[in-house]
């Protein structure tokens, strides 16, 4: 499950433990729960599940739950890392934007901390709960529930320190969001090496998209052990180049599918996204400081939910 780190804004010190309790509003715990990343995932899944009709078959009730679960999944992860983020000391080290910085609803007292990881864990065994029921139906989907569960309960305290890991392991876990959902809802399995096309296009459009929200808290991540990408390369040139080749595979995975007739042609429609994919590697390339880069991110927010979404449009026309 891919982890975007994006809520607004503040430098607070982490509370004493003599400070007052935080006043209980539910609008906040709402906010902190649905992060935009969940809805990436839900289409993600979303493109699973119109796969798997567009080749022939599709259980509606299993495609919702598979959608449901990895909704759950994405913000288990977000909630524990936002939990880990901000009791390391991270969140307190990076400057707030719009798409970058952690959760400032922890970091400015709006939300109990232990009550951000309550919720994840809460997240986190209905959506184990949904995958081994759909795991009872299709054995199968066991090592992808697996991979999804591994990721979400270790990614913050164990992965994102190792070297270049944050961003293969994204694209790893949202292919298999995608391939898990045709799989759960009854796509026919000959038909899932066509499939497959699709959904690695899909993890490798979200594995190099988390790389834009990662730069702006390159020096916070370097201090507190996180090895991703950013923090290893320390060409901002570098950088935008590997986005670039990320985003190469991805669409070329999508035209090679067309092309062998594996996929739908109307999936060509990403092709419209491309402008913005040139917008964002050159913001990237010409970085500066994090508040004059949040166009930059906006805009890779914009390719990366237009990606999906036209892709799941392209299998249903």
């Amino acid at each position: 499950m891919a982890k975007k780190r994006s809520k607004k804004v503040s430098s607070r010190k982490a509370p004493r433990k003599t400070e007052r309790k935080i006043p209980f509003n539910i609008r906040y715990y709402i906010e902190e729960m649905f992060e935009p990343t969940i809805m990436y995932c839900g289409f993600s899944a979303l493109v699973g599940v119109v796969g798997a009709l567009h080749y022939g078959h599709a259980v509606a009730l299993y495609g919702i739950l598979a959608i449901i679960g990895v909704m759950l999944a994405q913000m288990s992860i977000n909630l524990i890392d936002d939990y880990e983020d901000y009791t390391s000391g991270l969140d307190l080290d990076t400057v707030k934007t719009k798409f970058s910085g952690g959760s400032a609803l922890i970091v400015d007292r709006k939300v109990e901390p232990r009550n951000v990881l309550l919720m994840g864990v809460v997240a986190f065994l209905i959506a184990a709960t949904i995958g081994l029921y759909l795991i009872s139906i299709y054995p199968i989907l066991i090592p992808i529930v697996l991979i999804g569960a591994a990721t979400i309960l270790f990614y913050a305290r164990f992965f994102s320190k190792v070297p270049y890991a944050s961003e293969p392991l994204t694209a790893i876990n949202f292919f298999l969001v995608a391939m898990g959902a045709y799989i759960a809802a009854g796509g026919p399995l000959m038909s899932a090496k066509l499939f497959a096309f699709a959904a690695l296009a899909i993890g490798f459009q979200v594995g190099i998209a988390v790389v834009v929200n990662f730069l702006p808290d390159r020096d916070a991540d370097r201090k507190h052990g996180r090895r991703n990408a950013i923090v290893m390369m320390s060409s901002n040139r570098g950088i935008a180049l590997l986005y670039l080749v990320f985003e190469y595979v991805s669409f070329t995975l999508v035209t090679m599918g067309v092309l062998m007739r594996f996929i739908p042609l109307a999936c060509l429609l990403i092709l419209v996204t491309l402008p913005m994919i040139a917008s964002v590697f050159k913001g990237m390339f010409e970085y500066k400081d994090p508040k004059s880069y949040e166009k930059t991110m906006a805009t890779a927010a914009l390719a990366e939910f237009a990606f999906i979404v036209l892709l799941a449009i392209g299998f249903i026309l």
